[in-house]
């Protein structure tokens, strides 16, 4: 058994080594910011970490199927989240960032990611992104085609939660016509 997991270290170490050489030609490029991409990795195997060696060490089958991670406090549906959605392929959106909460799921969240409006953001892109207002009276713009799921473990609870002003039933309606949008679209092309 000790020469398996000697050889399971080489293999991490070596792995490891080749994640650093590719994200070092990926920095070279000057195009893409892999101090994120690593804070992501970093996010990743903490969280890893503290879900399998301490959160399953302590369930008494020891069974990571029976073990839920729980949040000091529960975001509401209509809600937005800080969370580190990782980082993903070019043009989806990465990193940590507010979502709305649009489906609380128990142990994840059917999640759609947010941004700020800024003077540079251009127009709305209808039926792909919806601005919404902020309990602060902040606008933002939420976007359709990077809704996801993520697992609870991913939001940064030390930034607490937003109320949304904008009304849940107009927001719904968005996503649901974007949702027909799509269909339409799929049967117009057969």
């Amino acid at each position: 058994m000790g020469k398996e997991k000697h050889k399971n270290q080489l293999n991490i170490y070596k792995e490891f080594w080749n994640l650093a050489n590719q994200a070092n030609d990926l920095a070279q490029t000057g195009n893409y910011d892999v101090d994120m991409l690593i804070s992501a990795w970093k996010h990743q195997l903490t969280a890893s970490n503290f879900f399998y060696g301490t959160l399953v060490s302590k369930e008494p089958s020891h069974d990571a199927n029976k073990t839920y991670y729980s949040l000091k406090t529960e975001p509401k549906e209509h809600q937005l989240i800080y969370c580190q959605i990782g980082r993903g392929y070019s043009k989806e959106l990465f990193d940590p960032h507010w979502c709305y909460v649009l489906k609380h799921c128990g142990t994840k969240l059917i999640v759609v990611p947010v941004t700020s409006i800024k003077s540079d953001s251009g127009t709305l892109t209808i039926p792909y992104e919806y601005d919404i207002e902020e309990d602060n009276h902040i606008k933002a713009r939420m976007h359709f085609d990077d809704i996801r799921c993520v697992d609870k473990m991913r939001i940064l609870e030390k930034k607490g939660y937003i109320n949304i002003i904008t009304s849940r039933i107009e927001i719904e309606k968005a996503i649901s016509d974007f949702f027909n949008f799509t269909e339409k679209t799929i049967d117009a092309k057969e």
